[in-house]
């Protein structure tokens, strides 16, 4: 008994990405598009009152490899505004 293979197996790179977001789409939480290095579109969805700054973690969304998939780490940048600030 307990003879099976329990070997871990390894875990991609996560993927950091910037994500330029107009102050409207942060308001409304709407989803946006990120195009990623690799040349991947992926929707993500803004969070209720998202911050310039803020990291949105994407889980399996990152480097692929052997194993798992890391995670995509998206940092909200907040595109400034005309009229508005934040």
């Amino acid at each position: 008994p307990g003879t099976g293979d329990r070997r871990q197996q390894a875990t991609a790179a996560d993927l950091n990405v910037t994500l330029d977001v107009t102050i409207e789409e942060a308001a409304t939480a709407e989803k946006v598009t990120a195009m990623f290095p690799d040349g991947r579109k992926v929707a993500v969805k803004l969070p209720a009152y998202v911050e310039d700054g803020q990291t949105i973690r994407l889980k399996g969304q990152g480097e692929q490899g052997p194993g798992q998939p890391g995670d995509a780490l998206v940092k909200i940048h907040l595109r400034r505004h005309l009229r508005y600030r934040i």
